[in-house]
């Protein structure tokens, strides 16, 4: 993207409520999915507390 590295240094301390290879609670039938496109020369966390707030509230 032509920028310095230090720019996004910030989404290092983005909160989240998601796990890497987290285990799959099996006590439910049905689970949200959501998917964000980040956009051309975006970067996935991008919008990343949008997207879990969408799961949250199609459960």
């Amino acid at each position: 993207m032509h920028m310095p590295a230090f720019i996004l240094d910030h989404t290092a301390d983005i909160d989240s409520n998601s796990y890497y290879k987290a285990p799959i609670d099996n006590t439910l039938d049905k689970y949200p999915l959501v998917i964000i496109s980040h956009g051309w020369k975006g970067f996935r966390e991008l919008n990343t507390d949008y997207a879990e707030e969408l799961a949250y509230q199609s459960c």
